[in-house]
């Protein structure tokens, strides 16, 4: 039985891979460690607490509120890095995609003969610069 071409033998096929591997295990990880660290602490103070009833220094219902409060702090600000990383990353993605589409249906339309242009930092550099130089060539033998 013939193996596929297409098998992989890097963990990431390429840098976009990665980048955006490692932004997806942020965005998990940091709410989650955030979360069970706060967690861990909450059940010390709780522990201590109950291991000592007559120590009448923390109140156990300040203790929790304390902690909910210091959620309902967290909670937000890590959902709102989330949504920024994700809008960046997805922004770099989407936004030159279009304008590869863009650039090829005029070039095949006649209506732009130049080069692809994408801002610096955009994902599909590599992509663009074949492209640009597949427009060239067929520019050339036209």
């Amino acid at each position: 039985m013939e193996q596929s071409k297409n098998h992989r033998k890097r963990f990431f096929a390429n840098r976009l891979h990665r980048q955006v591997f490692f932004l997806f295990l942020a965005v998990v990880l940091v709410p989650v460690l955030v979360t069970t660290i706060l967690n861990y602490c909450l059940l010390l103070d709780i522990t201590a607490k109950l291991a000592n009833p007559f120590d009448k220094s923390g109140d156990l219902s300040y203790m929790l509120d304390k902690s909910i409060l210091t959620l309902m702090i967290f909670t937000p600000v890590f959902t709102a890095m989330i949504v920024f990383l994700a809008h960046s990353l997805a922004q770099r993605i989407v936004g030159p995609f279009e304008r590869i589409i863009r650039e090829i249906d005029d070039f095949l339309s006649g209506t732009a003969g130049g080069q692809i242009h994408i801002r610096k930092g955009d994902k599909f550099q590599p992509l663009v610069d074949r492209i640009n130089s597949l427009m060239e060539k067929a520019k050339n033998k036209s």
